[in-house]
């Protein structure tokens, strides 16, 4: 019987789920959607969909996490491992995840594992026939995104606009030949709304689930892929992005 604490601060969403033995027990709140209205009110731009919520995340995961083992009759000190979305996401929700999962492993001694975000996301839907394509909104105009047939990663991951020229290039061949391409994640609809003038509803198909968090998801990616073999050296890296941040940028200049 093993307790895995998995944790999903990605995006706007707050999503943690403890498996405990043979059951789930799972908790998830839209932490970002008063941000997001006040900047639509304010007719502003946020510059990541995520950006307001990393106060709500820090808030909530401690408290959740010790609601969830005394939901499944655990303590805290039962946690064998930790799970993480190792990136691309919010800069800050992915800290958030990562600084909560070293201390829990690092406290408690238990292991810890990270999985590629975009992966994770499309995990559910390997089986879907033709191409799967997650989606976060990276704002300013972008979209982090990759490309999967049959649990497999064709292409990415990316950090892209829609008109450019690379991406446009990948997406083309399938185009042209008609695939569908199925389009999950909590920013899926925003990019369908962006293709449209380069490929019609016959060729991009909306996830009907909807939006949602993705901590009971990496329980069962862990489930396939296991634990990571060098959780002692994932406790002292950090998470992976495809930009670096504005103060990265601005230290450049």
């Amino acid at each position: 019987m093993v307790n895995i604490l998995a944790i999903d601060t990605a995006t706007g969403f707050f999503s943690i789920a403890l498996g405990a033995g043979d059951r789930v027990y799972h908790f998830e709140e839209q932490v970002a959607a008063d941000f997001l209205n006040a900047a639509q009110r304010l007719q502003v731009q946020p510059a990541f969909p995520g950006a307001g919520a990393g106060s709500r995340h820090s808030e909530l995961l401690l408290d959740c996490a010790g609601f969830l083992t005394e939901k499944a009759g655990i303590t805290p000190a039962d946690i064998e491992a930790v799970l993480v979305m190792k990136g691309p996401g919010s800069f800050t929700g992915l800290r958030i995840a990562y600084a909560a999962a070293k201390g829990i492993a690092l406290a408690l001694g238990s292991r810890m594992s990270a999985f590629p975000s975009l992966d994770v996301m499309a995990f559910p839907f390997f089986c879907w026939p033709d191409l799967v394509m997650p989606v976060i909104n990276a704002g300013k105009g972008r979209f982090f995104t990759a490309l999967y047939r049959d649990g497999r990663l064709l292409a990415g991951p990316m950090d892209t606009r829609v008109e450019a020229e690379d991406f446009q290039a990948v997406l083309k061949p399938f185009i042209d030949k008609n695939q569908r391409i199925f389009l999950t994640g909590p920013d899926a609809a925003m990019l369908k709304d962006a293709l449209k003038p380069f490929a019609g509803d016959e060729t991009l198909v909306l996830d009907p689930s909807g939006l949602r968090g993705y901590a009971p998801i990496l329980l069962e990616v862990e489930k396939k892929c296991g634990l990571s073999d060098n959780d002692t050296e994932l406790c002292y890296s950090g998470p992976e992005y495809l930009r670096k941040s504005d103060a990265e940028l601005n230290l450049k200049k």
